[in-house]
């Protein structure tokens, strides 16, 4: 009896170590037109170790896709994204962090479609808290009166 009751908290440990680790959302304001970039689900990569983004900037309509990776000196993280935008078109930007205080900068670039000229503005980058998400009702328009047909 006692030999398994020392055994359930090692069963316990070896159960909660071998558990998957959930990924949190990683949020970092883009100082060049004041979005913030969502990065979902991200783990942050460990030194010579590459994560891949997927996510969104909140406060315009594009979509985030691309690769994160560690410095192989642990001391920087290297972001390069794509983004696809409804309104604004597409290009690439990337950056920079240090994983102290998760700041840089970066560049983004975007083609002119009319002239084929291509710009690279420079942003500084910070780490922010991500947007507080609340859960949906359900219910897409609310209530717009009437019945349902059956």
């Amino acid at each position: 009896m006692r030999a398994t009751l020392k055994m359930i908290p090692v069963a316990l440990a070896l159960l909660i170590a071998s558990s998957p680790t959930w990924a949190a959302d990683a949020c970092f304001k883009d100082g060049l037109n004041n979005a913030t970039i969502i990065m979902k689900s991200f783990k942050f990569p460990n030194p010579g170790d590459c994560k891949p983004i997927n996510g969104y900037e909140s406060g315009n309509d594009c979509l985030l896709s691309g690769t994160a990776c560690g410095t192989p000196d642990g001391l920087q993280i290297r972001y390069v994204m794509h983004y696809t935008c409804m309104t604004a078109g597409f290009g690439e930007f990337w950056f920079s962090t240090d994983r102290t205080y998760f700041e840089g900068d970066g560049f983004s670039c975007q083609e002119n479609l009319s002239t084929g000229a291509w710009t690279c503005p420079s942003f500084p980058v910070w780490k922010v808290s991500c947007p507080l998400r609340l859960p949906s009702s359900g219910v897409v328009g609310g209530n717009l009166g009437g019945t349902l047909a059956r």
